[in-house]
């Protein structure tokens, strides 16, 4: 039921909810899916099967440099990645170069 679900770690606890999925579930058992994360800073827009699952901003600013996790937080749930594939995008031209 969180698939696309955004969280921040946080060292002192749980992990803080960034943006959490209010579906009722959107994967099945036993299906791939194409899951994809973008970070930019501190937006990170998730998509699943090219939906547009998860949009929010960490307003800490916490992985400004990025950072990013494929995580699974129900002990019974399995997790299976065929492929991963990581971009990193150049930096933005500095303003008036």
């Amino acid at each position: 039921a969180e698939t696309g679900s955004v969280w921040r770690v946080n060292p002192a606890g749980p992990p803080n909810t960034l943006f959490r999925s209010t579906a009722a579930t959107l994967t099945r058992p036993g299906e791939w899916h194409r899951y994809e994360v973008i970070a930019d800073r501190n937006r990170f827009v998730t998509r699943l099967d090219g939906r547009e699952v998860a949009n929010c901003t960490d307003p800490d600013d916490a992985y400004s440099a990025g950072h990013l996790a494929l995580q699974c937080f129900s002990a019974p749930t399995t997790v299976q990645f065929r492929s991963i594939e990581v971009k990193e995008l150049p930096p933005p031209a500095a303003p008036g170069g």
